[in-house]
């Protein structure tokens, strides 16, 4: 063989050599991220655990048609009960005659065992007053879970109305006052039993006082858009899940009286400081303690709703 055939033969044996990997090492594969599932129209159910917390189930309710990339975003928070799928059930009919989509994350008691880690926002533990990190709390969940959902749905909503009803409505009164950088665009608290008052001089969960917040952020709480959604018949004060407290007492003798007060101590609050108020009352004639029926009053309070067929009038 020609020494210019053995020169062509050793460069190709080299060029082969080099497109092997070296010995003991292995190709290292690309890792890819797994692929998020798409939301199905209808009714459907996914879990959330892109957060600090425990893993969510997640009850979510599409209207046949909607355009999933545009329409309104709604996250409901249940009440007492844990019980998310009944809430979102009481919420499809609305949904479906407004045009926008519902999404209702479960708290169960295996996970959030009482009020002071669900609808109090698990800020502390028993008996201690240094705040757990800001992360782990149980508001913090509520943002992630929405850019998750634009996500599966390749949406582009930049913002989300956050609605809750009797415990539900705690956790959202309290999210919005003390919840830091929340793409929420307005807030409906439908119905609460008790309340976090808008003051420094009372103890959380009473008061902010111990929260971690000061003077601006309250500035900021009041200025948002809030709806305090009152039914005019929840008056009953003998009611086994209303909290009797001295604390709760002091705000009302009712749910819908501590409503009124609510409202009004922000107001007052916001006056006294000459800041501008955000929040709004609206009340619910013939409606008691019925996430359904503040449901049907609340449809077209969702932000980016434009109009509701009648039923939901």
């Amino acid at each position: 063989m020609a020494i210019r055939d053995l020169l062509a033969l050793a460069g190709t044996w080299a060029l082969a050599a080099l497109a092997q990997p070296a010995i003991g090492q292995e190709d290292s594969p690309t890792v890819v991220a797994p692929q998020k599932a798409p939301i199905p129209s209808g009714e459907s159910r996914f879990i959330f655990s892109d957060w600090a917390g425990p893993e969510l189930p997640v009850w979510a309710f599409l209207p046949e048609g909607v355009d999933q990339t545009s329409a309104p975003i709604l996250i409901v928070m249940h009440g007492v009960n844990r019980d998310a799928d009944r809430y979102l059930r009481q919420w499809r009919d609305v949904a479906s005659s407004c045009g926008f989509m519902v999404f209702a994350p479960e708290f169960s008691r295996e996970a959030f065992p009482t009020s002071r880690e669900y609808n109090l926002g698990h800020l502390s533990e028993p008996g201690e007053s240094q705040l757990r990190p800001s992360e782990s709390w149980s508001f913090a969940a509520i943002d992630p879970l929405f850019e998750e959902v634009v996500h599966r749905l390749g949406g582009s909503q930049g913002g989300f109305t956050l609605y809750g009803h009797s415990a539900g409505s705690q956790f959202v009164h309290r999210f919005m006052m003390i919840q830091q950088g929340s793409r929420a665009t307005r807030f409906i608290a439908a119905n609460a039993g008790w309340y976090t008052l808008p003051v420094f001089s009372l103890d959380y969960p009473f008061g902010l006082k111990g929260t971690g917040r000061g003077t601006a952020d309250l500035e900021v709480a009041l200025s948002r858009d809030l709806v305090v959604l009152l039914g005019e018949e929840d008056t009953n004060s003998a009611d086994p899940n209303l909290n009797r407290s001295e604390g709760a007492q002091a705000q009302g003798e009712h749910r819908y009286a501590r409503g009124l007060n609510f409202h009004r101590t922000g107001l007052e609050t916001a006056r006294s400081h000459g800041w501008k108020f955000g929040w709004q009352l609206v009340s619910v004639p013939g409606v008691a303690h019925d996430n359904g029926g503040m449901a049907r009053a609340a449809g077209k309070l969702v932000e980016g709703v434009t109009s509701c067929r009648a039923a939901t009038q």
